[in-house]
């Protein structure tokens, strides 16, 4: 969420909501929550955050822990490792 609001004309409750396929009334709580801790800014409808950079540290230790909780195989079953 963080990502799309790094762009620098904000984005409305109404662009997040198409380009995450969340709901709006979902994305406008969301946002009142990210205005509470100063993770995003409000100004006329639009939404801002300079937080790029910490959004994809996160993104990557989502992936990172979705790779080391996946389900691994039973000894005797074959693995895939990319």
């Amino acid at each position: 969420m963080l990502i799309i609001l790094s762009v620098v004309d904000g984005k409305t409750v109404k662009e997040i909501a198409e380009e995450t396929g969340i709901k709006e009334k979902a994305v406008y709580h969301l946002m009142e929550l990210l205005k509470l801790v100063d993770l995003v800014e409000e100004r006329n409808g639009r939404y801002y955050s300079e937080y790029r950079e910490m959004a994809e540290i996160l993104l990557q230790i989502r992936r990172d822990e979705d790779i080391l909780t996946a389900p691994r195989p039973r000894r005797g079953e074959a693995s895939i490792t990319l």
